[in-house]
């Protein structure tokens, strides 16, 4: 990694390029069996928070107040055999995309483009479905220490199943006190496709960094 232009990365940056690489990977035989090949890329968009200071709203303000950026490696980037500088290449990007967005001119521009877009049903997601990922990170969430309506903090919490193919949620790591063990690390819940999810399961890389708890969430 080259950290003159990317000095550090986060631990979510890293979580995340080790699953796109390793998604990407487990994808490969459905993309060489398209009549078109397989794409040159794939691309990677996440959801950033920009309360607070960034763009002067307040933190507990209910509706949505995020940048979306969007990262595109070419695919050869994201396969190349299990090696860090291929990992370290995908987190040094996943970090640039999200310092880029994480800044008050950033936020101003989105919110004068916004005011100016006439038709506002226009401002759409990329479709990555099955082809990259679509990411956010709960982390931040104090639910394990603030969420006490009156029985306790929860022990564990989960969202619904993802039913869509290439959707990652990061989870706020468990205290002890909610039941975590010592070697209870982050989790990550992930949507995938069925006919891509045995390989991945497999993936060499990501079982070096990840227990994978297959059917659960």
């Amino acid at each position: 990694m080259n950290t003159d232009t990317v000095p550090w990365i986060s631990s979510y940056d890293a979580i995340i390029a080790t699953i796109w690489r390793a998604v990407t990977r487990a994808r490969m035989p459905l993309f060489q069996s398209l009549p078109s090949g397989p794409p040159a890329t794939s691309s990677q968009l996440h959801a950033v928070n920009l309360r607070g200071a960034i763009a002067g709203v307040p933190e507990n303000y209910y509706g949505n107040a995020m940048a979306l950026p969007t990262q595109t490696l070419p695919l050869a980037t994201l396969t190349t055999p299990d090696t860090s500088s291929g990992l370290a290449a995908t987190a040094a990007s996943i970090r640039a995309g999200i310092s880029r967005c994480s800044t008050p001119a950033i936020a101003d521009a989105t919110a004068e483009w916004i005011a100016g877009t006439r038709e506002k049903n226009s401002i759409t997601l990329p479709n990555l479905i099955g082809t990259g990922l679509y990411c956010t990170s709960w982390r931040a969430m104090t639910y394990y220490t603030t969420a006490d309506f009156g029985f306790g903090v929860p022990n564990r919490v989960r969202r619904p199943p993802i039913v869509a193919d290439g959707i990652a949620f990061v989870y706020p790591q468990r205290p002890p006190e909610c039941g975590a063990g010592p070697d209870e690390g982050i989790d990550v819940v992930l949507g995938l496709a069925r006919s891509t999810s045995g390989a991945f399961l497999r993936d060499g890389e990501l079982l070096r960094y990840a227990r994978v708890v297959e059917g659960q969430n």
